[in-house]
């Protein structure tokens, strides 16, 4: 009886030893990149670039990083993702951001999303 109890207790103990060891090793089924989230998953080992712009938002709500505000070579991107619908609030601001350049529309107009934003 006693050694039952002890294969009960060891059986028990090395399944659940195994389910801990099999939940950490684990990766969720979602995942939190920033590309996966805005459709451009061909882009995977795209190159995150800084650039600093002033933030605007447009009157439809869009939110756009505009590089070189102040000349008439002004760049605007529009921003994807979930950040840019965070970063609406500092609407006017200038922004540092580390981001990956989805789409090169013109010489002036493209589509990022963003990684981090520093201040």
């Amino acid at each position: 009886m006693v050694k039952m109890k002890k294969s009960a207790v060891l059986v028990l103990t090395s399944l659940l030893l195994g389910s801990l060891f099999l939940t950490s090793c684990w990766t969720p089924a979602f995942s939190p990149d920033p590309i996966l989230s805005t459709g451009y998953e061909n882009l995977q080992d795209a190159k995150i670039v800084t650039i600093t712009g002033k933030l605007e938002v447009l009157s439809n709500g869009t939110p756009t990083l505009v590089e070189k505000w102040e000349s008439k070579s002004r760049i605007s991107y529009t921003i994807v993702g979930d950040i840019g619908k965070q970063i609406i609030p500092k609407d006017g601001e200038i922004l540092t951001v580390e981001c990956i350049i989805l789409t090169k529309d013109s010489p002036w107009q493209g589509k990022i999303v963003i990684i981090s934003v520093h201040p």
